[in-house]
């Protein structure tokens, strides 16, 4: 893995030395290049590369320049190679070595180390360096030769490590020593820069040095606080003490020494004010750098061995994913409980805040992410930087969504290097879009389904992972029909997401020909048009029955929700307008525009309270009595 700053001279060379020293690796090995905000063609120049050699080698671009340890970090989310190295892109690491790295590593060994012999650099770089070599393991207690070499072999648990650290600073190397259990290094013959002028001058270098004091040390700026403080004090004494002895060898008055012990008394108060506001100020820093900086991902062009499954051949990856669910209601209740059971890698759960009548109707989310100490993203604006940098600094590269209200941005979804997936309540290409549960009851259909699909920038039209057929009953509702999709949507995830985890699974392209989208539905969405047929109407009442807000006629006191009917058959001559309550064949009923009826089985009026049976009928009865006495329409209502 390589980050590149405006190093378009030395991408080729680069690239075809890289690969060369990796053929005997065959497809087991990738080459990541990270552009770090380059200004020049450097990104044209990868993505030519990708182009040319689409199986192994994979582009990261970044939004801006954000300094080579943030590009270090991004490459290292995008790799999946049991074995990681890195080296600079200025050719001054002989890429040739990279097989002594990867040596070391499968022999065991956490972290490899290049040593430079033979140094090339300039005379600053050099002193630097070597101070660098003298006051870093006392800083950060890490026992290295070479501080500033970026040619270094990193194991799987070492990566993994750094990626879950919420250091003060990048500093990767640093990072990585104190993951690994054990530490090798590898002498290697530095050479001069293949083309251009470095990209590290003294003040960049200095930075460096200051990430590596502050971000890598393990003791608190607040320590080191009150270690200035001391330093200050004890500076106050004796700078009184030699004003005294001054005084003293003068032979000058008590106002003299008075006046000088004063004085001394303001340089200390103005240093330990100084301290206080640095000490405040460095403390600041740290708490709101305390998850580190991590670069913005503008454009992801992985290796294609790894990302065929999406185009139907099996991808083989050789971590752990890092996965955020975006999860609500009992589907997204039970997909949690399922990755905390399987150990899954959960970084986070992002939600909707839930009211009192969600907490009624589903289990909560939240609660049971609390309960596992998960950190839960309530954000409401997924298209916010915000919420994508917070993403970012999780180092989320999958991602499972599972009855999520928000549409995911683009940006978002190409953090999920491994993929991202969605579990949609129909079997797509069909019924796209909001409520497919309602809609597919609206619509009289005989069968639904759940859907795992690849997440794309158009919704619901992502590559189909796998699917399961439901049936529904005539009798089915809104309330059973989501009890069986979400235990269809249990056993389906269940099924699926040993093959989510590991990339093995296949995708297959939807049929756009038999695609169609619905839109979302709203509580007047629910009021009844008796013009209608009794079995559209019976449909409405079923698709919106509890826990949705029910089909209803009337408005204010005199609205009448209907939660359970059934129909009886149209008569060839209706005597009744449609909308008209009557006693129909021993029954309460109400006329519908095909000539059947549709005969309520609960009811509510007025928002009083549901009834059933004997109360039903006699409610029913005065709400008939109380429209004829005031005249109500008993046509359609619907607009």
């Amino acid at each position: 893995m390589v980050p590149l700053h405006n190093e378009v001279e030395n991408v080729d060379e680069l690239v075809e030395r890289v690969l060369r020293a990796c053929e005997r690796y065959g497809d087991d090995a990738e080459l990541i290049l990270v552009d770090d905000g380059s200004t020049d063609a450097t990104p044209d120049g990868l993505r030519a590369w990708h182009r040319r050699a689409p199986r192994a080698v994979g582009v990261v671009v970044l939004r801006a320049r954000s300094g080579q340890h943030a590009a270090l970090l991004a490459g290292l989310r995008s790799s999946a190679g049991a074995a990681v190295v890195t080296l600079d892109g200025d050719l001054q690491d002989p890429p040739e070595e990279i097989p002594r790295f990867v040596a070391r590593i499968e022999r065991g060994v956490d972290l490899v180390s290049g040593r430079r012999v033979e140094r090339t650099d300039s005379l600053h770089r050099r002193l630097l360096s070597g101070l660098l070599r003298r006051v870093g393991p006392v800083i950060s207690g890490v026992p290295a030769h070479d501080y500033g070499c970026m040619f270094r072999g990193y194991s799987r648990p070492v990566v993994e490590s750094v990626l879950r650290s919420r250091a003060l600073s990048p500093y990767v190397p640093v990072l990585a020593h104190r993951a690994a259990h054990s530490f090798d290094e590898v002498t290697i013959h530095h050479q001069r820069r293949g083309a251009g002028r470095s990209k590290y001058d003294l003040r960049s270098l200095l930075r460096l040095a200051l990430d590596l004091s502050i971000g890598s040390s393990e003791r608190e700026p607040r320590t080191i606080g009150w270690i200035g403080a001391g330093i200050a004090i004890t500076a106050a004494l004796l700078v009184g003490a030699i004003a005294g002895g001054a005084a003293r060898l003068l032979g000058t008055g008590p106002s003299a020494a008075a006046f000088a012990a004063g004085q001394v008394a303001l340089a200390g108060g103005s240093l330990l004010a100084m301290r206080w506001i640095l000490g405040s100020y460095i403390a600041s820093a740290a708490r709101r750098r305390r998850a580190g900086p991590v670069p913005a991902i503008a454009e992801l062009l992985e290796p294609h061995h790894r990302s065929a499954g999406r185009s139907g051949a099996p991808r083989q990856e050789q971590r752990p994913p890092r996965v955020l669910l975006c999860g609500f209601r009992e589907v997204g209740h039970f997909v949690l409980g399922h990755l905390i059971e399987k150990g899954a890698g959960l970084v986070a759960v992002a939600t909707h805040r839930e009211s009192e009548e969600d907490r009624r109707a589903w289990p909560s989310v939240i609660e049971l992410a609390a309960r596992h100490h998960i950190p839960v993203l309530l954000s409401d604006r997924v298209r916010s930087e915000r919420f994508e940098r917070r993403l970012a600094e999780l180092g989320v590269d999958l991602i499972v969504s599972a009855y999520y209200r928000r549409i995911l941005p683009p940006a978002v979804l190409a953090l999920a290097t491994r993929g991202a997936f969605n579990l949609h309540p129909s079997l797509l290409p069909a019924y796209r879009g909001r409520a497919p549960i309602n809609w597919a009851l609206l619509r009289g259909e005989k069968e639904t389904g759940v859907t795992i699909h690849e997440m794309t920038e158009r919704p619901d039209a992502g590559p189909i992972v796998a699917q399961r057929a439901v049936a529904i009953a005539e009798s089915d509702d809104a309330a059973t029909l989501s009890v069986k999709m979400a235990r269809a949507a249990a056993a389906l995830f269940e099924q699926t997401w040993p093959s989510l985890c590991s990339g093995s699974y296949t995708a297959r392209p939807q049929d756009e020909s038999k695609a169609f989208w619905v839109e979302k539905r709203g509580p007047e969405d629910g009021r009844i048009d008796w013009c209608r047929s009794a079995a559209e109407i019976y449909n409405l009442v079923r698709a919106v029955a509890r826990p949705f807000p029910g089909a209803f006629t009337g408005d204010g006191g005199d609205r009448l929700t209907i939660w359970r009917a059934v129909v009886t058959e149209a008569e060839e001559d209706p005597a009744e307008l449609p909308g008209a309550p009557l006693c129909h064949d021993g029954r309460w009923a109400i006329a519908c525009g095909d000539g059947g009826w549709l005969v309520p089985l609960e009811i509510e009026i007025g928002g009083a309270g549901s009834v059933q049976g004997r109360a039903l009928e006699i409610e029913l009865a005065g709400w008939a009595a109380g429209r004829s006495r005031g005249g109500a329409p008993l046509a359609g209502e619907a607009g």
